[in-house]
Protein backbone atom coordinates (compact mmCIF):
# COMPACT_ATOMS: atom_id res chain seq x y z
CA UNK A 1 0.00 0.00 0.00
CA UNK A 2 1.41 3.26 -0.71
CA UNK A 3 1.74 6.18 1.46
CA UNK A 4 -1.28 8.17 -0.37
CA UNK A 5 -3.26 4.75 0.07
CA UNK A 6 -2.65 4.82 3.42
CA UNK A 7 -3.50 7.83 4.18
CA UNK A 8 -7.18 7.45 2.97
CA UNK A 9 -7.86 4.56 4.61
CA UNK A 10 -6.68 5.86 8.00
CA UNK A 11 -9.01 8.69 6.55
CA UNK A 12 -11.94 6.76 6.36
CA UNK A 13 -11.14 4.15 9.03
CA UNK A 14 -10.01 6.07 11.84
CA UNK A 15 -11.21 9.88 11.62
CA UNK A 16 -14.11 9.54 10.08
CA UNK A 17 -15.16 6.65 12.33
CA UNK A 18 -17.95 7.72 14.83
CA UNK A 19 -16.02 5.62 17.76
CA UNK A 20 -13.09 7.38 17.38
CA UNK A 21 -13.34 11.41 16.04
CA UNK A 22 -16.84 11.48 13.49
CA UNK A 23 -20.14 12.29 14.69
CA UNK A 24 -22.52 10.00 12.94
CA UNK A 25 -25.08 12.29 10.84
CA UNK A 26 -27.79 11.27 8.70
CA UNK A 27 -26.84 13.38 5.40
CA UNK A 28 -30.17 14.23 3.14
CA UNK A 29 -29.68 16.19 -0.29
CA UNK A 30 -31.95 18.45 -1.87
CA UNK A 31 -31.96 15.92 -4.96
CA UNK A 32 -30.58 12.61 -4.64
CA UNK A 33 -30.53 9.51 -2.04
CA UNK A 34 -30.35 10.15 2.16
CA UNK A 35 -27.20 8.71 3.14
CA UNK A 36 -26.98 6.95 6.87
CA UNK A 37 -24.99 6.76 8.15
CA UNK A 38 -22.55 9.92 7.17
CA UNK A 39 -20.03 10.54 9.77
CA UNK A 40 -18.50 14.18 9.85
CA UNK A 41 -16.72 16.50 11.82
CA UNK A 42 -18.67 19.55 13.03
CA UNK A 43 -16.48 22.66 13.73
CA UNK A 44 -17.97 26.00 15.93
CA UNK A 45 -16.52 29.32 16.13
CA UNK A 46 -14.82 29.24 12.43
CA UNK A 47 -13.81 32.06 10.41
CA UNK A 48 -16.08 32.20 7.19
CA UNK A 49 -16.29 34.86 4.94
CA UNK A 50 -19.46 36.61 5.52
CA UNK A 51 -22.93 36.46 3.62
CA UNK A 52 -23.27 38.70 1.34
CA UNK A 53 -19.59 40.23 1.02
CA UNK A 54 -16.74 39.85 -1.55
CA UNK A 55 -14.18 40.47 -0.09
CA UNK A 56 -12.57 41.39 3.74
CA UNK A 57 -15.32 40.45 5.51
CA UNK A 58 -15.19 37.37 8.50
CA UNK A 59 -17.73 36.14 10.61
CA UNK A 60 -17.29 33.55 12.66
CA UNK A 61 -19.70 30.48 12.02
CA UNK A 62 -20.20 25.98 11.92
CA UNK A 63 -19.04 24.08 9.57
CA UNK A 64 -19.58 20.68 9.01
CA UNK A 65 -16.79 18.56 7.06
CA UNK A 66 -17.63 15.12 5.29
CA UNK A 67 -15.74 12.76 3.05
CA UNK A 68 -16.92 13.09 -0.69
CA UNK A 69 -17.34 9.61 -1.09
CA UNK A 70 -20.14 9.96 1.30
CA UNK A 71 -21.70 13.21 -0.15
CA UNK A 72 -20.16 13.74 -3.20
CA UNK A 73 -20.71 17.54 -4.27
CA UNK A 74 -23.23 19.24 -1.76
CA UNK A 75 -25.62 21.80 -2.77
CA UNK A 76 -27.40 24.67 -0.77
CA UNK A 77 -30.42 23.23 1.19
CA UNK A 78 -28.65 20.11 1.63
CA UNK A 79 -28.87 19.13 5.28
CA UNK A 80 -27.07 16.66 8.12
CA UNK A 81 -29.22 15.68 10.92
CA UNK A 82 -26.92 15.14 14.22
CA UNK A 83 -28.18 12.23 16.44
CA UNK A 84 -28.33 15.28 18.96
CA UNK A 85 -31.60 16.32 16.87
CA UNK A 86 -29.56 19.21 15.65
CA UNK A 87 -30.28 19.79 12.02
CA UNK A 88 -27.42 21.53 10.12
CA UNK A 89 -28.81 23.10 6.84
CA UNK A 90 -26.25 23.91 4.35
CA UNK A 91 -24.88 27.29 2.67
CA UNK A 92 -21.96 26.76 0.41
CA UNK A 93 -18.95 24.94 -0.61
CA UNK A 94 -16.00 26.21 1.75
CA UNK A 95 -13.34 24.15 0.37
CA UNK A 96 -12.37 21.01 -0.21
CA UNK A 97 -9.21 19.19 0.78
CA UNK A 98 -5.96 19.27 -1.49
CA UNK A 99 -6.59 15.58 -1.90
CA UNK A 100 -10.46 15.57 -3.23
CA UNK A 101 -11.29 13.17 -0.06
CA UNK A 102 -12.95 16.08 1.95
CA UNK A 103 -15.60 18.26 1.85
CA UNK A 104 -15.71 20.97 4.32
CA UNK A 105 -19.12 23.15 4.09
CA UNK A 106 -20.67 26.07 5.69
CA UNK A 107 -23.67 25.33 7.68
CA UNK A 108 -26.58 27.26 9.57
Amino acid sequence: MTFKEQMADDLKNVFYNSDEFADPSVYTPVSGSVVDPCPVMVDHDVLIQADGYDVNMATLGTTVTAMVSDVGKPARGDTFAMESGTVYTVQRIERYSQDGLEVTVVVK
